[in-house]
């Protein structure tokens, strides 16, 4: 079983990128677990179980006080939702594929997403304007198309789509790669 970890959920780069690679990357290989709250590769000294005290910080900083344990797993299942169906696309839906576990180990609470095999292919959406230099143009009968409406500011990048390949994620970058990718998994 493959698997994969994530130090927290709520910065930015995490909700928004390495989170939702991550996910994606299982759905459409053979599936596996992310683990949030832990860390990947600790210092000599240094717990590998952090738990999800930044996340915690986050929401109960946001509420202006203490949150029950069962509230703060609600908001952060929530959001972990949102932000695949933000940043995913596949014409299954997401959030009925995957499933959550919480454990607690030394009083730390982290969580296990349980991701499989998607039968269908999922990408990572360009929702933000972060490489315009990089950028291909979508071309739709014979007309350039400036890429998705959500996006802010005019991007022409293509979405993205990974796999994982053992214990990292992989881009299949063309779309040689891509069709071959196709037949052979979702056929």
């Amino acid at each position: 079983n493959y698997a994969d970890n994530k130090i927290c959920f709520t910065e930015p780069i995490m909700r928004d990128k390495s989170i939702p690679q991550a996910v994606q990357s299982f759905l459409n290989s053979q599936g596996g677990s992310l683990f949030i709250g832990i860390k990947d590769n600790p210092e000599d000294g240094e717990e590998k179980i952090v738990g999800l005290q930044f996340d915690r910080n986050y929401y109960e900083l946001k509420n202006k006080g203490p949150i029950s344990d069962d509230k703060f797993k609600d908001k952060l299942r929530t959001d972990i939702e949102h932000s695949l169906e933000t940043n995913l696309y596949s014409t299954i839906r997401l959030s009925q594929l995957v499933d959550y576990d919480w454990w607690h180990i030394d009083g730390k609470i982290f969580l296990e997403i349980i991701i499989p095999s998607a039968k269908a292919p999922v990408f990572y959406k360009h929702l933000y304007k972060t490489e315009p230099d990089k950028g291909k143009e979508i071309m739709f009968n014979l007309t350039y198309k400036e890429g998705r409406t959500e996006m802010k500011g005019p991007s022409k990048k293509l979405d993205e789509f990974f796999v994982r390949e053992g214990s990292h994620k992989s881009p299949i970058t063309t779309f040689e790669e891509f069709t071959n990718y196709y037949r052979t998994h979702f056929i």
